[in-house]
């Protein structure tokens, strides 16, 4: 989205569907960690700020909002099912 007003900054939103990949192995100060992995998804919103500092160069901010479904294995609660994601970054266009 590009407002002509504000020709610098680009708004952005987006709506979507996440699949997560958790994988939890190895090891941890010298003991095994027993290998668990899981798959989560659900549905993703998210808004983003562009920002055109020359030609160029563009600084970008994004938040993401992402509601995991829910199984037998992961109990129904905001910190289980709610993800919250910030991305700040610098990008070069060529």
């Amino acid at each position: 989205m590009d407002l002509e007003s504000i020709n610098k900054f680009h708004p952005s939103v987006g709506l979507g569907y996440t699949i997560m990949v958790f994988d939890a192995s190895g090891t941890n100060d010298g003991f095994d960690v027993i290998d668990a992995s899981d798959t989560q998804s659900g549905f993703n919103f998210d808004l983003g700020l562009a920002y055109n500092a020359t030609e160029k160069l563009f600084v970008q901010a994004q938040y993401d909002f992402v509601k995991l479904g829910i199984n037998n294995d992961v109990p129904d609660t905001k910190f289980n099912t709610n993800v919250n994601i910030l991305k700040i970054g610098l990008g070069y266009r060529l």
